[in-house]
């Protein structure tokens, strides 16, 4: 495992290699390493902590393993660089704030099989709420009632969208939802 606070702050980190044996990364373990570009996801890896890359403004790719269940509170918060977010099927828990602050963020998928999420108009959609996640400049909201609740910050620091159409079956927008 990499423990809490491990790398934190190495701000001139600009790779890694983990190797495959690593389950977790602990609570900041990778947070502020601002001059990081690419992670690979070791595939042992089940659970990414809070704030686990929170503010690696420069990183650019992250490849998330097919074992992955659980990404923490703000674990990906603030990373300005990240454009693009592929969820392996695997992943039954992503907390509401994991991906706040990705602001230039052009594509959101998840992989087929996925018990728990969805994409659809590059909007991330927790299936059993029926809720947004998260969403990108461009995302556009289902309007075939598959979502009734946008969770919170799910369009914050959305600087480039343009429009939103609210559906019909639309039952609630949790606060700071367009923040």
């Amino acid at each position: 495992q990499i423990n809490d606070d491990v790398f934190c702050e190495c701000v001139s980190l600009q790779e890694i290699h983990l190797p495959n044996t690593v389950t977790s990364i602990g609570r900041d373990g990778f947070a502020f390493c601002q001059s990081l570009e690419e992670v690979v996801m070791p595939e042992a890896l089940t659970w990414l902590g809070n704030r686990a890359f929170y503010d690696a403004t420069g990183l650019k790719k992250v490849t998330l393993n097919s074992t992955l269940n659980k990404i923490e509170f703000a674990a990906f918060s603030n990373c300005t660089g990240l454009t693009e977010i592929h969820i392996p099927a695997s992943v039954t828990d992503i907390d509401t704030y994991a991906f706040n602050g990705c602001s230039n963020l052009e594509r959101l998928t998840v992989e087929d099989g996925s018990e728990a999420y969805y994409s659809e108009n590059n909007c991330l959609i927790d299936r059993e709420n029926k809720a947004i996640l998260l969403a990108c400049n461009d995302s556009v909201i289902p309007d075939d009632g598959s979502v009734e609740r946008i969770y919170d910050r799910a369009f914050s620091n959305c600087k480039n969208l343009k429009a939103v159409i609210l559906n019909d079956g639309l039952k609630t927008i949790n606060g700071n939802a367009f923040y």
